[in-house]
């Protein structure tokens, strides 16, 4: 049986949970529901497991983990993830790729990080939530500074304009909607100061000041790979501190067969590769130039797919480098763990209205970081896209503390932040399956061949060929080697009635097994010299004596990224 879903509008918790208990029921052989923790406010913290539960057990069968809407206002990393719910389960046995993946891979879905701040995005005006975390210093007493509020009742929260003679903004001559930056030889006219819309604490005239954050956590800034507290207050109080974070690095700790990882964001229309917090001089510094290049070849297929770059964070989107982004979930997989990790800004409203240089631009796109000119395309793209529902016109307000202002500006949270309604599922489609393509990539341990030959009276040679048939390696990265995390893959011999182990151990280690990726066309890093041995399978032999015939030995195989098999050897 199908679920249902639409994707012409966004999904609140109760309907997130819905649609994943309804998945889990009628695809029981498939999908498995649990919560891995609640929130502050009492709300589960789902995740769906998605596997052929009848090829084996999901954790002896490498992992993928794919998550959505860490941030509370990136809601469409939740779409995302629903979508690829449903393609995986209403695939599976009609769809190859769909079909092969999940009989021979679990995929861990959690898409919604943020329960309780996207609940408050999505049921209220407000667009920078949090994690819906009450934030004391906003409560103390103390506590001064210009807070955000719906003042006119309109459902949005966005911009008020106060007219002030020594003002740094005017109206743009073609289009009065538009602010533009007064320029230094402006003088005359009408010029306003810009807030956000609405009301100010502890406010006795002159300067406005922000007021604290109402909120705290929904960030990405709360993992332990160089966590800072300066994170503008999103870093949390300690690495980990968060209780959405603690309980998906708690899941990651019992669930050792993840070896690859993907986060759904919003906005940009990118691909993103560790790091945010170093440049890619780091790979080079810590010898991991491999793993850069592994990076590259598995973003380009996401590039494909969307038509977006693939870049680090820290080289393409800091433009100032003493502050770059730590605490990331990126740089804690990759660098404290060796997994590989993308993360996608889903939503390339800047290149749809027209922007290709978007990216070379640092990713900023505020209106200040625009010409006059720039902004007119803009409110003209979004005009045409929202039928003018996307822009609220000014209109004026009595502010109860500053007096007379007017209050417009572009509705954010469905234009900026996420796509319009209509423009959702194409955004989707972009990129949605691009996860999927990578958790097909994962090392996959087999025993490819297994046989017996009889050397006289009962005495047989027990011979296996053990291959990883993935693309990537059973160590995952050259990270993973360096912090000493990789795993050797395994094999155990198990005699049957009668069976006697003459020669050979009945456990080994095999060490790694290489995958595909050692061999990827057009990096010099990863070129085969002529004569290397193939790295990818090991053979492994044994003497037994059987005192019956006929008689048997089953050979195990496991690898704590590539998973577990079997095979069973008749001796006759």
């Amino acid at each position: 049986m199908t679920v249902n879903i639409s994707f012409d509008h966004y999904h609140d918790y109760n309907e997130v949970t819905g649609l994943l208990r309804d998945w889990a029921l009628n695809y029981d052989g498939l999908a498995t529901l649990e919560t891995i923790g609640k929130t502050p406010q009492g709300r589960d913290l789902w995740v769906l497991t998605l596997t052929n539960k009848g090829t084996g057990k999901a954790h002896e069968k490498p992992g993928f983990w794919i998550d959505g809407n860490t941030h509370a206002g990136e809601i469409t990393g939740t779409e995302a993830c629903l979508k690829a719910i449903h393609h995986l389960l209403t695939g599976y046995g009609k769809d190859l790729e769909v079909t092969e993946l999940l009989d021979s891979t679990a995929v861990y879905m959690m898409p919604r990080v943020n329960p309780d701040g996207s609940e408050i995005y999505l049921t209220t005006p407000h667009s920078r939530t949090s994690g819906g975390i009450p934030n004391p210093e906003f409560e103390d007493e103390f506590a001064e500074g210009l807070y955000p509020e719906d003042l006119n009742g309109d459902g949005n929260i966005t911009t008020m304009r106060l007219r002030d003679p020594n003002g740094d903004w005017k109206a743009s001559e073609k289009d009065p909607r538009v602010l533009v930056k007064r320029k230094p030889e402006d003088r005359g006219g009408v010029y306003y100061r810009v807030y956000r819309e609405g009301l100010i604490k502890g406010f006795y005239g002159g300067e406005v000041k922000m007021a604290p954050s109402r909120w705290k956590g929904g960030s990405n800034r709360n993992f332990p790979a160089g966590w800072s507290p300066t994170q503008s207050g999103q870093g949390g109080l300690f690495p980990l501190w968060e209780p959405e974070i603690r309980a998906i690095a708690d899941y990651f700790y019992e669930h050792k067969n993840i070896g690859g990882l993907l986060t759904y964001h919003t906005y940009s229309g990118i691909v993103m590769r560790p790091y945010a917090l170093w440049g890619d001089k780091h790979y080079e510094e810590k010898g991991l130039e491999k793993d850069l290049a592994v990076y590259n070849a598995l973003g380009a297929i996401g590039a494909e797919m969307s038509g977006w770059p693939v870049l680090s964070p820290h080289e393409e989107m800091t433009l100032n480098k003493k502050a770059a982004r730590a605490g990331c979930s990126m740089d804690w997989w990759y660098d404290h763990f060796g997994l590989l990790m993308f993360g996608i800004e889903i939503w390339d409203m800047p290149s749809r209205a027209g922007f290709p240089n978007f990216h070379e631009r640092g990713m900023r796109f505020v209106s200040g970081d625009l010409t006059e000119d720039e902004n007119l395309k803009l409110l003209a793209w979004i005009d045409d896209q929202t039928g003018g529902e996307g822009f609220q016109d000014w209109t004026p307000y009595d502010h109860p503390q500053l007096g007379p202002v007017e209050i417009g500006g572009v509705r954010t949270k469905y234009v900026m932040q996420n796509p319009p309604l209509h423009l959702l599922d194409s955004a989707l489609d972009k990129i949605y399956t691009f996860p999927i393509k990578l958790a097909t990539m994962l090392p996959h341990v087999k025993i490819t061949e297994s046989k017996a030959e009889r050397l006289g009276d009962g005495v047989f040679n027990v011979k296996a060929e053990v291959s990883n048939l993935g693309f990537l390696p059973t160590n995952l990265t050259e990270q993973r080697k360096r912090i000493k995390l990789d795993s050797p893959v395994k094999v155990k011999l198990e005699l049957g009635e009668g069976v006697e182990l003459l020669a050979g151990r009945e456990r080994m280690k095999l060490g790694n097994l290489e995958g595909r990726s050692d061999r990827l066309p057009g990096h010099p890093s990863y070129g085969v010299a002529g004569g290397k041995p193939e790295g990818s399978k090991k053979t492994v032999e044994w003497t037994v004596r059987a005192k019956e015939l006929p008689a048997s030995v089953r050979i195990t195989s496991f690898s704590l990224k590539g998973g577990r098999d079997t095979a069973e050897v008749e001796l006759a």
